[in-house]
């Protein structure tokens, strides 16, 4: 009988030892979710213009063309699938008359200055960030509700609260012919 509680204390022990390693793993995992997600803290400037086209695809610009991707950030994922990723392309061959407009969630374009307060309220979560690897080109939140910026949601969810959480957005400056895309989930 002496033997057995001895084995019996022993696997306790181990089991326990085993258990407490996991919850620390598991733990440091959660706590710092860029460390062990796929592409690290996230990648700047390594997106060529196939990978971009999408966003001329959904924003219905068939007759821009790209000539670069200037700018790009693609953030680590975590757990939850939170992130930001944020493209700048210079096109050519864009004009007012190629942003059909339409009712503020038919997904047409919209002058900054008549955004409705979804919309702004998606500009404001897009261009939120404080992250310095967007911070320096994409343009903020009062700058893209102007008249001299267009925009198009692709994708805005909100909560029970009617909180923007997620949001694909595409803001167009004609002035430059420069395309923003952005999309974040918090």
């Amino acid at each position: 009988m002496k033997k057995i509680t001895i084995a019996l204390k022993w696997m306790l022990l181990v089991w326990g030892a085993v258990s407490l390693i996991g919850l620390i793993v598991a733990g440091v995992i959660y706590l710092r979710p860029n460390e062990f997600s796929e592409g690290g803290p996230g990648k700047s400037n390594h997106l060529k213009a196939s990978d971009v086209q999408h966003v001329l695809n959904w924003g219905e610009l068939s007759k821009a063309s790209i000539e670069q991707v200037v700018h790009s950030y693609e953030s680590a994922r975590s757990f939850t699938g939170d992130h930001i990723d944020a493209y700048a392309i210079k096109v050519s061959g864009l004009a007012a008359s190629d942003l059909p407009s339409g009712e503020p969630f038919d997904r047409k374009w919209t002058r900054g200055d008549h955004a409705d307060q979804v919309t702004r309220d998606a500009v404001s979560l897009a261009t939120g960030f404080s992250d310095p690897a967007t911070k320096r080109w994409l343009p903020q939140g009062e700058e893209v509700l102007t008249a001299a910026y267009y925009i198009r949601p692709q994708r805005i969810v909100l909560t029970s609260g009617m909180r923007v959480t997620i949001t694909e957005i595409i803001f167009v400056r004609l002035s430059d012919q420069m395309v923003f895309y952005v999309s974040v989930k918090i």
